[in-house]
């Protein structure tokens, strides 16, 4: 489990570094991570659908959807989200730093932004939420990182996917949790 650091995006060659990726990418705030595994088949790899506080992951191994951390697809979801180091969202903003703007929002580091949202990095994050990787893959490992309050619930959620193409680290999705109790969310990721 090393990440590598020396192209544009971050990689790592395991699941396991989306764990280090996450305390980097939270400033050291992340305190609990969870990686995703099929409840069915007990597979690693995804594609994934996200937006702002929705989540939802298709296990390439056996086909089963499931939504993850309790939220729900409501109109609109999608429309909103950010994906950082390895991400792309396709929505609506400003591009800095090498990024392509087609629409309005923003994408900083080389990434591209074609729906609402913030882009740093190089990954992608399609109008509805389909995660891509600058190489073009759609198929992820995830790691889902929480921040701990001093009353012991969880205070916010980020979650991380690690292209299985060409490895880079992505943090496609982060949002304050705003409901209790949070510690069920541990379970649904």
């Amino acid at each position: 489990m090393v990440i590598e650091r020396d192209s544009p995006w971050w990689k790592g060659s395991s699941a396991g570094d989306l764990e280090a990726y996450l305390a980097a990418c939270s400033q050291g705030q992340v305190g609990v991570v969870v990686q995703a595994l099929c409840g069915r088949c007990g597979g690693g790899v995804f594609a994934v659908e996200l937006g702002d506080g929705f989540a939802e992951r298709r296990c390439v191994g056996c086909g089963r959807v499931d939504p993850m951390l309790g939220g729900e697809r409501t109109p609109g979801a999608g429309e909103l989200g950010e994906a950082r180091g390895g991400g792309e969202l396709r929505a609506v903003g400003e591009a800095r730093g090498g990024g392509e703007l087609r629409a309005v929002g923003e994408a900083r580091g080389g990434g591209e932004l074609r729906a609402v949202g913030e882009a740093h990095g190089g990954g992608e994050l399609r109008a509805v939420g389909e995660a891509v990787c600058p190489c073009g893959g759609e198929e992820f490992e995830i790691a889902v990182g929480f921040t701990e309050r001093m009353d012991g619930e969880l205070g916010w959620v980020y979650i991380a996917l690690r292209c299985t193409a060409d490895g880079v680290l992505g943090l496609y999705a982060d949002w304050k949790i705003s409901s209790a109790p949070t510690r069920k969310l541990l379970d649904l990721v």
